[in-house]
């Protein structure tokens, strides 16, 4: 009984391959509705003595010489197969199109321009600013942010002859940079007394709220010449530096800032 079994199966085996192998042929003349069912099954009938294989289509049975077999049209899923290398990067894409720009940020305040060379009338200073950019100037004097501090200056006559000296006049500043007095000195004749001539004049200050000058008396240095302060000018009743005697004069002043 064994031995019939095994050649039956091999004739079953032997024909499902040709079956498998002629459907491609039939397929081509016979519309695929026919031949795939909806059920993912293909139903066949085996003849037993001539051992053909005949495919059934739609609700046919097998014939009494005829054995029923069927098989799966998708086999069984087999194990996963192993991960693929990494393959290369691909090439960087088209960047994408510009966004639409955002709305504008409110305008800014106005710089102050065009000060240059501006001033404040006499006796008034810097107090602030327009928004036209104009100076605000005010008579009130700026509080000091430098500490008080006694600043002093001197100068020599010049001569001119063995009778005559002249103050070398001239503007300093005295102190730091930002904290200072300028300074204007005498010129002229050391002969002249008071508005005859100019005088020691305290002309600006940076830092300090206030500045008091005090004019010492000059150092006459001819022969029995008397010096004298007037007006804050200093000055000498003989400027003689000749072979009789006599040497150029000085003059100094002092000033309080703070």
């Amino acid at each position: 009984m064994s031995r019939p079994n095994w050649r039956v199966s091999l004739a079953v085996i032997g024909s499902a391959a040709l079956l498998l192998t002629g459907m491609q042929a039939v397929a081509a003349k016979t519309p695929p509705a026919q031949h795939v069912p909806a059920s993912g099954v293909i139903n066949a009938c085996y003849q037993k003595n001539q051992g053909m294989l005949r495919l059934l289509v739609g609700s046919k049975t097998c014939r009494p010489s005829e054995v029923p077999i069927s098989w799966n049209m998708q086999g069984i899923q087999g194990p996963a197969g192993p991960v693929g290398a990494t393959g290369p990067a691909g090439p960087v894409g088209p960047m994408g199109a510009t966004g639409p720009a955002g709305p504008a940020g409110p305008q800014g305040v106005p710089g102050i321009t065009g000060l240059a060379g501006l001033t404040c009338p006499t006796g008034q200073s810097v107090t602030g600013f327009t928004m036209a950019g104009a100076l605000v100037c005010s008579g009130t004097t700026p509080p000091p942010t430098c500490s008080s501090t006694t600043l002093t200056n001197s100068i020599t006559g010049v001569k001119d002859t063995d009778f005559a000296q002249h103050w070398p006049g001239g503007i300093v500043t005295l102190g730091t940079a930002t904290c200072n007095v300028t300074l204007q000195r005498p010129s002229g004749s050391i002969l002249l007394i008071g508005t005859l001539g100019d005088a020691w004049q305290i002309t600006g200050k940076t830092g300090f709220g206030a500045a008091t000058l005090t004019v010492n008396q000059p150092s006459c240095n001819s022969p029995a010449a008397i010096p004298n302060v007037t007006a804050n000018r200093p000055s000498c009743s003989s400027a003689y530096v000749g072979i009789l005697g006599g040497s150029l004069s000085t003059a100094s002043v002092s000033i309080a800032a703070s």
